[in-house]
């Protein structure tokens, strides 16, 4: 889990994918001379012994990227050094091809983002969200944005679930271990 941060905030997620490459979203409003990335943090704004800390040298958005549209909201970061796996700090694998994910599948996501006391966690957090049917969320979502067939669509295991992946916890990684 990485966490892209200004001036020691976490701003968005991540994911480390290649030794000095994180994936996160295109959309995250990253200050590109005062990013940092922070890799293997349980605490992501304290210090701890396991984080490795870099900065940005080059950021990757798609050039398809369209914030009305929420499409193609995917961006790499180059980092100014090579990351040292650990236990703490370990690759993503992404998947070999395009593979939709069935609507009831269950997957994770992670991050330090708000939590229902309306403040941004202080340690890293997981939960476990369902797909859902990308008919439901147009039903749901169609006041802000349209579902197409390049947006995923997840949310807490019942419709009353206060756990989801929320403000902070943009860019970060959905996971899928089929």
């Amino acid at each position: 889990m990485a966490a892209t941060q200004t001036n020691n905030l976490t701003v968005c997620g991540g994911a480390l994918v290649e030794k000095q490459w994180v994936l996160t979203a295109a959309h995250c409003e990253l200050n590109e001379s005062e990013v940092r990335v922070v890799l293997g943090a349980h605490q992501a704004s304290i210090a701890e012994k396991e984080p490795q800390i870099f900065k940005v040298m080059h950021y990757f958005p798609n050039p398809q990227f369209g914030r009305p549209s929420k499409e193609n909201d995917i961006m790499l970061l180059k980092l100014n050094g090579i990351a040292r796996l650990d236990e703490y700090v370990q690759l993503l694998p992404l998947p070999e091809s395009y593979r939709d994910i069935k609507p009831g599948t269950m997957c994770k996501v992670a991050g330090w983002g708000v939590t229902s006391s309306e403040k941004l966690s202080k340690y890293l957090q997981e939960t476990t969200l369902k797909i859902v049917d990308r008919k439901i969320c147009e039903r749901e979502y169609r006041k802000y944005t349209k579902i197409t067939s390049n947006i995923l669509c997840a949310g807490g295991k019942s419709r009353f679930s206060k756990r989801d992946a929320y403000q902070g916890d943009m860019g970060g990684p959905l996971i899928y271990a089929g």
